[in-house]
């Protein structure tokens, strides 16, 4: 079946040479987890979101690893967890978020959403 047991796809900092590997599609599984995280359709038809930070869940979900440093240049492991602990903003994870956009584009993704609109 067309997108199962891809690799993942990596997304490089050129200027500092960190990257981040993302998943390269999201499953329907990880779709409805999704949705079920920020979003509650009611019996009426009327969606309520329940958060403002749609980012945070989509990179827990997409990113499977990284090589980051430290500011003191320390390797900085990744795990599941670390992934509420990366910067609000930052040009690497403004590429991130743009590689798993496009690369799922039925998540809707696109559009007015942005790193940092939170």
């Amino acid at each position: 079946m067309k997108g199962l047991g891809l690799p993942p796809i990596r997304v490089t900092d050129d200027e500092t040479g960190e990257w981040i590997e993302i998943k390269a599609k999201l499953t329907r599984g990880d779709q409805e987890a999704y949705r079920n995280l920020i979003m509650k359709i009611t019996g009426e038809g009327s969606v309520d979101i329940l958060t403002v930070d749609w980012l945070t869940p989509m990179l827990e979900m997409a990113v499977v690893g990284w090589e980051l440093k430290t500011e003191g240049g320390q390797p900085w492991p990744y795990t599941r967890a670390r992934v509420r602990e990366l910067p609000a903003v930052s040009p690497l994870l403004t590429k991130v978020q743009e590689a798993i956009a496009e690369a799922n584009p039925t998540f809707g993704l696109t559009g007015g959403l942005s790193v940092g609109n939170g």
